[in-house]
């Protein structure tokens, strides 16, 4: 891989000179020190550029651990966790600081996404959704699409948070539907929506979702009915419920 060779000439591709193809003039200028300095810088290239390569890997698989653990990248800067890690960690190789790695989070993202969407092609899909608050109290979507396929993986897979302004049937609707064509999931392949038995998320099937989702039905949460019945009966038994509180 030194010599290059076109019409019978040699050309050494580290001093980009011509080289007479005969043996000795080849073994000559193999042992001159202008060869000999580029062929050990070129060396030291190649293992830069392969530290570089393997510390890059080593940071988006750091990243990809600690997200699919749910460990905040935060960690990374507490001094006995960064002191135990760079310990043990072989030579030329250092962990990042929170900041470094957070720049991987865009291109992790891409890659996760694409076999979501991988994952749903020409699937059947059963979607759910519900609506909380995150500790700053932001009415919080989560939308989730399971695989209705046996012999396959029918965990539930998150496809989209969505942080609402306003909580109602239109933004629910519009929320759902942005996320399935983002999964590029087809219309006619969502069979269930699945949700509590708030109003908004009635309507929000009834006015919108039924229409776009032509073989999907509604299944509302059963448990959040029973949770409904138990709080008609703490209302009518305020003392009962006192006593058990207690």
């Amino acid at each position: 891989n030194i010599f290059s060779e076109s019409q019978g000439k040699l050309k050494c591709k580290l001093c980009r000179i011509d080289v007479s193809p005969k043996s000795n003039s080849v073994k000559q200028h193999l042992e001159t020190r202008k060869h000999k300095y580029n062929l050990n810088h070129a060396g030291q290239s190649r293992e830069l550029s392969n530290l570089s390569d393997s510390r890059e890997t080593f940071v988006k698989e750091l990243v990809s651990s600690f997200t699919t653990a749910n460990v905040p990248l935060q960690k990374l800067a507490i001094p006995c966790f960064k002191n135990f890690f760079n310990k043990y960690m072989q030579t030329g190789f250092q962990l990042p600081s929170p900041s470094c790695t957070r720049q991987s989070l865009p291109e992790l993202y891409q890659e996760k996404l694409l076999e979501l969407i991988d994952f749903f092609k020409n699937s059947k899909v059963a979607i759910a959704c519900d609506e909380g608050t995150d500790y700053e109290m932001r009415p919080v979507l989560q939308i989730i699409a399971y695989k209705l396929e046996a012999r396959t993986d029918t965990r539930p897979k998150l496809i989209a948070t969505v942080f609402l302004d306003v909580v109602n049937n239109q933004t629910v609707s519009q929320s759902v539907v942005t996320a399935i064509n983002k999964m590029k999931i087809d219309l006619n392949n969502v069979y269930a929506f699945i949700s509590d038995n708030v109003a908004y998320m009635k309507k929000a099937y009834r006015d919108t979702l039924s229409q776009i989702f032509p073989n999907c039905i509604h299944i509302t949460c059963f448990a959040h009915i029973i949770a409904l019945v138990g709080d008609t009966w703490r209302k009518k038994l305020p003392e009962l419920d006192s006593m058990v509180a207690n």
